[in-house]
Parts: C-alpha cells; structure tokens; sequence
C-alpha cells in the first residue's frame, strides 16, 4: 500500500510539465476574449445538489477535475475513489451544497456551499467550470445563496477563505463587499515545514502578494503558508445592479497562474514522499515504523482539522 501511494505522489510532481502550463496560459487567455465578447451575466438558479442524482455526481467529479491544480493525475481505482469522495460530500448534514445552472438551458456551471451552517459564522465556497467563470456567475450565485441562507437560517454574517495568489477570487469576495478580517492556517504546510518553506519560497512574494500583506496589515512571509480570511454581511451585499459585467481593469485578476498554491501543494506531496522514505528505510524494526505511521496519522488528522469550517471568533484569527 505504501509503495502504491509513493508512486502515485510521485506521478504528481512528474505530471505537471510544460505542456499544462502553456495550456492553462491559453486558457486564460480565452477567458479574457469571452469576457470582453459577452457584456451580461446569464440567468442562473440554483438548487441543492442530490446524492442520487447519476448527473450531479457526473458533473460534480467534471468540476473537480477542472478546479484541481494538478488536473491529470489519475488513480489506479477511479471507482472506489469517486464511491468514497462522492459519499464523503454527504456526510456532513450541517453542510449545504447547491448546484449553479443557467436557467434557460439548466446548463451546469458548478456549485456553491457552506461548510458548516450549525456555527456561528458559516465559511462559504464556491467552484465554477472554467467555460462559466470571469461571466459575473459566481458573484450572482454568492448573493443568491447569502440571500437564501440568511432567510431560512437567520445567517447574517460568512467567512470566506482564499489563497494569497487568487487574484480573480479576492476580486470576487471584495466585490460583495468582503472585509479582510485576518489569516488562517493553510493546512497544507505542516508546522515542522514553515520555516524551510518561507525561506526557499520567499521569491514568490511579488509587488501583487506584497500589497496584500499592507491591505490585511501583516507580515509579508505569512503569505506564503496562510490564507486570507474576509468576513461578508448579508446587508452590505450589492443586490442591485448585477446583471451587467464590469470588465475595466480585470485582466490583472485573471492572469492569475497560482505559483505559491502549486508550490505549496507540491511541499505537502513531498513531506509524505520523505515520510514513506523513512518508513521503508526503518527495514523490519516494527516498532520503529509503527511510531512513525502514527506520527504521519496524526499530522494527517490535524490537517483534516483544518480543512473544516473554523469557527474563528473562538480560535482565533491571526
């Protein structure tokens, strides 16, 4: 099992060659000549998305695909692994996912969520297939679902999270009116890492990421292994005037080639790599490897920790 896993890291790294690179290049590209082409927003709805529906699962595995950072690796058992992700996004019944279609065509654009609708402040998210984003989409659909949530849940305030290096959706969150409210830990960068991370990462702190360090006030290496964590009220959400894209000035939010985020992935990839390592370097001293797979179990648990919805007024923002 082990060894399956390294090899299936490893295809990770060794994956992403030149040729993704140039075509994500070119897709952005075409993103910029349909957003200049297309002057409305299309009529969306959206709908909770449903664990029996063959179409959702379709077009939920579809998005996925298309959002990841390493968007050719494939897995050995790609049914087992789609049962077990699939299940995985029920799961949590405090979790509420809606499916973005256009109206006219019931075309699917992708979804929106909040994590967690039981906390005090709920942390949303939002993913759109790449032929429906720079359209204003994901901002109608945000309001669409802020709107609902707050009417059926009482539900004034979010968070939302985003990478440093995302610039077209900080665009977005700060076009509802976001306010930056402070970082969060990215669980990706183990604690042992964020020293040896920040200081061979550190070229990766552009005049764009230092700029953002002066906006949330804080230091410009905390960039490089935390998110940024805005705060949205229902009330200050701009409910009219949406229905026309403004398109001035957005190139620069579009030519968004997220470095640090694949950097950042890569490192998490290479820590288990180093781990496995040193498991089959440990040769039959069995008590060895089982201290150190409970070490790798327990790194894996804190980082599924902070995967979750934070609820950041009792732990703390940086």
């Amino acid at each position: 099992m082990e060894i399956i896993l390294h090899c299936y890291l490893i295809k990770i790294i060794e994956q992403h060659t030149k040729h993704h690179r140039e075509k994500y290049v070119s897709s952005e590209a075409r993103n910029y000549q349909i957003l200049k082409e297309i002057s409305y927003i299309m009529d969306i709805d959206l709908r909770l998305i449903q664990q029996e529906s063959i179409k959702d699962r379709q077009n939920y595995f579809a998005l996925q695909k298309s959002v990841a950072i390493f968007p050719n690796v494939g897995f050995d058992d790609k049914k087992e692994y789609e049962d077990k992700s699939w299940q995985d996004q029920f799961e949590n019944k405090n979790r509420i996912c809606y499916v973005i279609e256009t109206i006219s065509e019931c075309f699917y654009c992708g979804e929106c969520a909040v994590k967690d609708i039981s906390v005090k402040i709920p942390e949303i998210e939002i993913e759109l297939m790449p032929e429906y984003r720079f359209r204003g989409i994901g901002c109608k659909a945000i309001i669409m679902m802020l709107n609902i949530l707050s009417e059926q849940y009482g539900k004034q305030e979010f968070y939302a999270k985003v990478e440093p290096d995302n610039y077209a959706s900080q665009f977005l969150i700060e076009r509802l009116k976001g306010k930056p409210v402070g970082l969060a830990k990215d669980f990706q960068i183990s604690d042992e890492r964020v020293k040896q991370f920040v200081e061979s990462h550190r070229y990766l702190l552009d005049g764009r990421i230092k700029n953002i360090a002066k906006v949330f006030e804080v230091e410009e290496d905390l960039l490089l292994t935390n998110l940024l964590v805005y705060k949205l009220n229902v009330n200050d959400l701009p409910q009219n005037g949406m229905d026309i894209i403004d398109s001035d000035n957005k190139r620069e939010y579009i030519e968004c080639f997220r470095k640090l985020s694949k950097e950042k992935y890569r490192d998490m990839v290479s820590e288990w790599i180093e781990d496995l390592e040193e498991i089959e370097n440990l040769g039959e001293a069995k008590d060895k490897i089982s201290a150190k797979i409970s070490a790798m179990e327990s790194k894996l648990l804190n980082k599924m920790e902070l995967m979750k919805t934070s609820d950041f007024d009792k732990s703390g923002i940086s």
